[in-house]
Order: C-alpha cells, then structure tokens, then sequence
C-alpha cells in the first residue's frame, strides 16, 4: 500500500515531491517545530501558500 501524501489533501498518495522536508534538517519531515522562524529577527512571518474555505464559504 502506498504512504499518503500528508502535505497535499488533492493527492491520495506519496510521489516523494520533498515538499514536507524541513529546511534546516532534510531527513526530517515537517512536524511544525517552528525552528525555521527565527527568534532575534526584527519581525516574524510566514508565506502563505492558500486558504481553504469551507464549502459554504465558497
């Protein structure tokens, strides 16, 4: 059985994109650690990739 894809809910499996590896640690897979925003920075952000709305929102 295939591993399903935890990042993309579109597809129903794996096809190994990398896009879920964390960028600091490449054997790592995103776990919302947050070690990638850093503490001393001026400000704090994160991009946004999209919004899903629930279907009435639509």
């Amino acid at each position: 059985m295939a591993k399903p894809c935890i990042l993309y809910e579109d597809r129903e499996e794996c096809i190994a994109c990398g896009d879920c590896r964390c960028e600091y640690d490449p054997e790592k897979i995103c776990d919302n650690c947050m070690a990638c925003v850093k503490e001393d920075a001026d400000f704090r952000g994160i991009l946004i990739g999209g919004i899903k709305l629930s279907e009435d929102e639509e």
